[in-house]
């Protein structure tokens, strides 16, 4: 029979391990990320919006950094670190985005390219409207309605993809519909 406190080592070390093991592949893979990441928001910008870049990183220290970021070489924003908002052009335009963050003398380099793209979802009741009605009718609560899509995507070089070509998919309440 075992003594109570070797039991307890026991327990202890087999604790240790378990609880420990997770920790270790957890301190690993924080350090094989990139020192400067660019988020963009919206994740799907439309044509003539805005879109935000923020600067993300775990190692670098962001309240010391200072920022830039040009716009398809044109320089947009310097300053401290901090989300900067760009303007976007049309349909199927790519903005190329470079940043620099510099800190404690080390600059850190990231470039990102968007491509604003526009599809329009038009919403169609299933309903009618009492007679000399001056308004059209609206999608009752709990009522039918008939979506279409207009697809406004276009290439590299401006020019339009036909809307036929592309692959559609729609699920309502996380349900694929066929």
């Amino acid at each position: 029979m075992v003594p109570l406190s070797a039991r307890k080592l026991f327990f202890a070390a087999l604790a240790g391990v378990v609880l420990g093991a997770p920790l270790g592949a957890f301190a690993q893979s924080l350090g094989s990320t990139a020192p400067l990441s660019l988020t963009v928001t919206p994740t799907y910008p439309a044509p003539y919006s805005q879109a935000t870049i923020t600067p993300l990183s775990a190692t670098v220290d962001l309240a010391s950094a200072t920022f830039v970021v040009t716009v398809n070489g044109t320089k947009v924003y310097s300053g401290n670190a901090q989300p900067v908002a760009i303007t976007l052009g049309s349909a199927g335009s790519i903005a190329n985005v470079d940043a620099t963050l510099t800190s404690a003398g080390t600059s850190y380099d990231q470039s990102v390219s968007i491509q604003p793209e526009d599809v329009t979802i038009v919403a169609e009741p299933l309903s009618s409207a009492p007679p000399l009605y001056a308004g059209k009718p609206l999608v009752p609560l709990g009522g039918n309605v008939r979506v279409v899509a207009i697809a406004n995507i276009r290439g590299t070089g401006g020019k339009q993809i036909d809307p036929t070509t592309l692959s559609y998919a729609w699920t309502v309440d996380g349900a694929e519909l066929t």
